[in-house]
């Protein structure tokens, strides 16, 4: 069952900042390769919705959210339904410029995340990474 309540209602900690600069940087660490990808942070879809960073490269639309290690499992949850939503906004943008609507999202975390957010995340078609904790 999925959570939906415990999100956090902070501001962007320090090391969500500092993780999403990194996954921006570091397309690499998504695509297999850093040649032909640009990485814009902080994204603003038609929706109003900001998307933690969008990338773009080898004929692929990419909306990727972050959690961080301090995340707790509401919001790595909450962070999968970003996708779902991130990934359908985008594809109705898409249709709506009369463009092929093949827009991607996916979650990075910088943690573990347990068998139950996994099978989540496989269950709605959204595909994660997990990263290193020291950046």
């Amino acid at each position: 069952m999925p959570l939906t309540t415990g999100w956090s209602n902070e501001g962007e900690s320090e090391a969500h900042r500092r993780l999403k600069e990194y996954v921006c940087g570091n397309p690499q660490l998504l695509f297999g390769q850093r040649a032909g990808w640009r990485g814009d942070p902080e994204y603003v879809l038609a929706s109003a919705d900001r998307v933690d960073v969008l990338f773009r490269g080898h004929g692929r639309t990419v909306s990727v959210e972050v959690k961080a290690y301090n995340a707790n499992d509401a919001d790595v949850s909450r962070g999968i339904f970003q996708c779902v939503k991130y990934r359908a906004v985008f594809r109705a943008h898409q249709t709506a410029q009369g463009e092929l609507p093949n827009g991607e999202a996916m979650l990075v975390v910088q943690r573990p995340i347990t068998d139950a957010l996994q099978a989540l995340a496989e269950l709605l078609g959204v595909p994660f990474v997990s990263v290193e904790r020291d950046l």
